[in-house]
């Protein structure tokens, strides 16, 4: 089913929505330096900020404050300091200064997010998904990969999302590229999605391109087959 909804020109920026599966449970978190029985989940992260959700404990936390942490991630970690930007419950936005935008970016590498890329369309995880959905790969919040499939069997668009940046490549459509904004859960009877609001670029952008192959090169056969990267790596070429 068609589920590209929602195209909105705003200027010369066009923002259209996508609507993916989302999987629940994250392996990124924050644990807070001043209270250590204090750790959140990372919801949502990029080189400029991230959304966190309490797991344990209680937070005191207002608008403008300054927070102190550990990023925990796969047996890594990186000291963080952030501002709260705001506070909805128990879920906290937070956004990074340029010093720490640097440290984030190093932790965020391509070879370091790679590493934790789990294969999900190779477990049963109590989540039902879009039966097009063949190849579904996920590094807790930094980097998906979305690879559909015809009933036939053949290719029908793949999608990488990576921190802020968005690939897409449709068949009959060709590759498109954009910059992630807004994010909405939303829950469906069936499976728990993720709306995305993308801003479209006017042309493919290469250095986004370039992430994508990037990405691809370091993903190995035991998360996607050789001819299915092979097709990817043409595609994201041409």
């Amino acid at each position: 089913m068609e589920r590209h909804l929602n195209l909105v020109s705003v200027a010369s920026q066009v923002e259209e929505k996508r609507i993916f599966p989302r999987f629940p449970f994250s392996s990124l978190t924050f644990k807070a330096s001043c209270n250590n029985e204090i750790t959140f989940s990372i919801a949502d992260i990029s080189y400029s900020g991230m959304q966190i959700n309490l797991k344990n404990g209680k937070h005191i936390l207002k608008e403008n404050n300054i927070i102190d942490g550990l990023i925990h991630w796969h047996g890594r970690e990186v000291k963080v300091s952030a501002q709260v930007v705001w506070v909805e419950g128990d879920r906290i936005g937070l956004s990074f200064d340029e010093e720490e935008q640097k440290n984030v970016k190093e932790f965020l590498s391509i070879s370091n997010i790679v590493k934790g890329l789990r294969p999900l369309h190779l477990h049963s995880l109590g989540i039902e998904k879009p039966q097009n959905l063949k190849y579904w790969l996920k590094a807790a919040s930094a980097l998906e990969v979305f690879v559909w499939t015809y009933p036939n069997g053949e290719f029908e668009k793949f999608q990488f999302v990576f921190v802020s940046k968005f690939v897409e490549w449709v068949d009959g459509k060709g590759i498109k590229t954009g910059s992630i904004g807004e994010k909405e859960n939303r829950e469906t009877p069936l499976y728990t999605e993720n709306e995305l609001t993308v801003s479209m670029d006017n042309d493919p952008d290469e250095v986004k391109l370039k992430f994508a192959l990037d990405c691809l090169e370091h993903i190995g056969d035991d998360k996607l087959p050789s001819d299915t990267r092979g097709f990817i790596r043409r595609k994201l070429s041409n």
